[in-house]
């Protein structure tokens, strides 16, 4: 781990001897190391590969041309379970590249974290083609990758298959501007087909409290649920959207921790979900930043939304 020191490529020429004597190596960490393009190219050189089971980078500076070195590593690094390439200035062309290159030589892949980048609509076409392969994938994380409005959709549908990543265990889709239309319900179809998977992040987003109803429409059968913890800090959500995401929750036989922090819950929004969790005290985070002003909840509209979806979940506790 030669994280937060100020490497630069200088700092990388300096460890080439270092860094080729390690004929086992099994992890490597960079974070906050201010490496270039050049320094990935070089450490791709340098690195021995065929032992790595773990190889982070993170907040650096190497864009897509570190991508790409990075690319060419994994080409040799067939051992790898741990991959993460974040917040390193990644754009489409580098990103798809490695994207392609993890769905070619990492088969035994169980974590993946390409966060903060911007992929755009080509790298969700990417992922979606990439996906389908790592069969042992148990933790995603896409969270800020700017996929745009057409990419965000090609990955829910490819998700939606419960054969793609059907081991995942966590998955991070914050940032993506989920709203609240149907990717709401393609988020929470995902979650149902998925028994393994037991934490959802879905932080600053934009659900609104149509787009938590249109989640819980799509998770189904609370009693069906696996989901352990799901975040969902910072979407606008109101009274109503509030109160019937915990609601929902205290009736799943594995929730832990839901997070509702930041949101637009009023005051009585607020008081009716204490009195919801007042067996329950630990099910809810912190809510010191919600803006209980900003809620906007109408309640002739929020009396139909609350139908709808009762209507909805009562059905589908029939159909189970």
């Amino acid at each position: 781990d030669l994280s937060e020191n100020a490497l630069g490529e200088k700092g990388v020429r300096a460890l080439e001897s270092t860094l080729g004597s390690f004929t086992e190596l099994e992890e490597v960490s960079f974070y906050n190391n201010g490496l270039s393009e050049l320094s990935l190219k070089l450490l791709a050189e340098y690195l021995p590969t065929g032992s790595l089971k773990r190889i982070h980078f993170h907040n650096n500076m190497s864009g897509n041309g570190g991508a790409v070195a990075l690319a060419n590593m994994l080409k040799n690094a067939a051992m790898l379970t741990d991959v993460r390439m974040s917040s390193s200035r990644v754009r489409p062309d580098g990103g798809c590249e490695l994207i392609k290159s993890i769905g070619t030589h990492t088969h035994f892949l169980t974590k993946l974290n390409l966060g903060d980048s911007m992929f755009g609509e080509s790298g969700a076409q990417a992922l979606t083609e990439t996906l389908p392969k790592l069969l042992n994938l148990e933790e995603l994380v896409l969270r800020d990758t700017g996929l745009e409005e057409e990419g965000l959709e090609a990955l829910l549908v490819c998700l939606g298959n419960p054969e793609v990543v059907p081991n995942l265990k966590l998955l991070d889709l914050s940032i993506l501007e989920v709203g609240c239309d149907e990717n709401a319900q393609r988020v929470g179809a995902i979650c149902s087909l998925r028994k393994h998977l037991n934490h959802l992040k879905l932080e600053e987003n934009e659900l609104e409290t149509s787009g938590a109803l249109k989640l819980l429409v799509g998770l189904g059968n609370p009693m069906s649920c696996s989901l352990e913890t799901i975040d969902l800090r910072t979407n606008q959500i109101g009274r109503v959207g509030a109160n019937a995401m915990v609601e929902y929750f205290l009736k799943t036989p594995a929730g832990k921790k839901i997070e509702l922090n930041d949101n637009q819950i009023s005051s009585d929004g607020l008081n009716a979900i204490q009195n919801l969790i007042k067996d329950k005290p630990d099910l809810l985070g912190s809510l010191d930043e919600n803006e209980p002003e900003m809620d906007e909840d109408d309640e002739d509209d929020a009396e139909d939304d609350l139908n709808y979806i009762s209507s909805l979940l009562e059905a589908s506790l029939k159909l189970s």
